[in-house]
């Protein structure tokens, strides 16, 4: 089927009271890692942040929780109830933001979420269609009793979105390119009016919503909530970025993330201006347990498509997504799709 999206959700420390507290911040229409569609609301100057749960495959509409935050030194945010959890707003090259990414405990559980900045109006076909690459976080199988009862895995591949109205996706390939598919799909898209997008499966039945960073050349992030598509498939989290030749682009950053397995770590890219090789990196990653690892290699750009980065190290690679001049960074081992990391450059 379609994007094996890869949403993730937020929790909270506050009150779980069905009822969201009113603060002033900014508000990301966002997806969780189960399957639910939520406004999220993070206020960075008095550090606090809420969210409501609009739409669920495991029974939480409506469900609403708020707490305050703790301003980290390399510019995250933790709930105060969970220092070990980090937010992590990304903001692009003019210091707007543009996307959002955040672990949390609900119900003593690790939860993920991702979002982009809410819009309330309509999108023009314009501000939408493209060619995007994407990683997905989705669950096997359908939900059996609220539950997820076969694990999530991860996925990538690519899908083009057309102003008529339709859409087409390849897995583990590039879309209408030379990279061959796994599998393909196509379907519709409708608009809702309020910064929403459903997407249709061929056949009418709905897998998704998508919320996206529009531009007047296409959308350049998009953020898609998977529902529980029985009898195939479960919810998840799908995140694309604008398809973007990589051969020339300056990709230094320091981006932070967070992982589905419950790590949280930095990947830094050199400045070319200070570097011999600026197709290096180095990732600090840290366990749930504070346990830090530290691996890096050589950057392959393009590969295995255009968009993607290879990243080498001495023992295994990654593939990368990096959107110059937006801060993003997305990673997932095509060898191992049973975690994704995501994040960006605060």
């Amino acid at each position: 089927i379609f994007l094996a999206l890869f949403f993730i959700y937020c929790g909270g420390d506050g009150d779980d009271n069905g009822e969201e507290t009113k603060i002033q911040g900014d508000k990301f229409n966002s997806g969780g890692s189960i399957g639910d569609l939520l406004i999220y609301t993070l206020d960075t100057n008095n550090l606090l942040y809420s969210y409501t749960i609009i739409e669920s495959s495991f029974g939480l509409n409506g469900q609403s929780a708020s707490g305050s935050l703790i301003a980290n030194p390399d510019g995250t945010y933790s709930p105060t109830s969970d220092p070990k959890s980090h937010i992590i707003l990304v903001k692009n090259k003019n210091q707007a933001n543009v996307f959002i990414v955040g672990s949390a405990k609900v119900n003593s559980s690790d939860m993920y979420f991702a979002g982009v900045p809410q819009i309330t109006t309509n999108y023009t076909p314009e501000e939408i269609e493209g060619v995007y690459n994407y990683i997905s976080f989705e669950c096997s199988d359908p939900v059996q009793n609220n539950q997820c009862t076969s694990g999530y895995g991860a996925y990538y591949g690519s899908f083009k979105l057309y102003a008529d109205g339709t859409w087409d996706s390849c897995s583990d390939g590039d879309w209408g390119v030379n990279v061959a598919c796994s599998d393909t799909a196509s379907g519709t898209w409708s608009d809702n009016g309020n910064g929403t997008i459903s997407v249709q499966i061929a056949g009418g039945t709905t897998i998704g919503t998508a919320m996206l960073v529009p531009s007047a050349n296409g959308g350049k992030i998009i953020v898609v909530d998977l529902k529980d598509r029985p009898p195939d498939a479960g919810p998840g989290l799908f995140i694309g970025v604008k398809k973007t030749d990589l051969s020339g682009e300056d990709l230094s950053g320091a981006y932070k993330y967070v992982s589905t397995e419950g790590y949280y770590g930095t990947a830094t890219v050199p400045d070319p201006a200070q570097s011999s090789d600026p197709n290096t990196y180095q990732i600090v990653d840290t366990d749930p347990n504070g346990q830090t690892t530290t691996k890096s290699g050589t950057i392959t750009r393009n590969t295995p498509w255009n968009g993607w980065l290879k990243l080498d190290d001495v023992s295994s690679y990654s593939y990368a997504l990096i959107l110059p001049g937006e801060g993003v960074f997305l990673y997932l081992d095509p060898n191992d799709n049973t975690w994704i990391g995501m994040g960006g450059t605060p």
